[in-house]
């Protein structure tokens, strides 16, 4: 609608807030005329809002937001890794390695069952639910982890442990990961 019907509009909506005998059908006709404007409005700012969201270039701002969630995301995974056992780093690992329970329990020394339940709370302090899912975001975010950092939040295990240990051969690391509860 043209600035001059809005003008028109407003006009006659003043003309009918002053006339306190305008019939109540007048009125009626008046708030239809202004709900079409608006609608005609909102069509067009909708128009300018899907124009700026297909636009190429992202918005500096959007840049800024998008960075801000991933400092949080990053800071919170930090401390899920600084409250994780060694038992459940050597998990974390071995699932960024797609292995399965059973391999996890073979190598930690535990029951299957032990195994599944250290993927299953990794799951939960990472606020995930499905074992790809903690892989995915374990891979991405373990890159921003310095190896020195890693090796103080997992009590001694290096940060690249699983892709780095040679089959076969003893763990230097297993006495970390394998030490008993202090219940046992």
């Amino acid at each position: 609608m043209t600035s001059a019907k809005a003008r028109q509009l407003n006009k006659e909506m003043d003309m009918l807030n002053d006339d306190k005998a305008a019939t109540l059908e007048a009125r009626v006709h008046a708030l239809e005329v202004r709900l079409k404007f608006m609608e005609s409005r909102m069509s067009s700012d909708m128009s300018a809002v899907i124009d700026m969201i297909s636009a190429a270039q992202p918005d500096e701002r959007e840049s800024e937001i998008t960075q801000a969630m991933s400092d949080q995301e990053l800071g919170e995974f930090r401390i899920q890794l600084a409250k994780m056992s060694p038992k459940q780093h050597v998990a974390m690992q071995m699932v960024m390695d797609v292995r399965n329970n059973l391999e996890i329990s073979e190598v930690v020394g535990v029951q299957e069952n032990s195994a599944k339940m250290y993927v299953k709370n990794i799951s939960s302090k990472m606020g995930l639910k499905f074992r790809g899912d903690v892989m995915e975001r374990a891979r991405r975010l373990m890159e921003f982890v310095g190896e020195d950092e890693y090796l103080r939040m997992s009590d001694g295990i290096p940060k690249h442990w699983w892709r780095d240990k040679v089959e076969g051969e003893p763990d230097p690391y297993a006495e970390i990961y394998k030490k008993p509860r202090k219940s046992e």
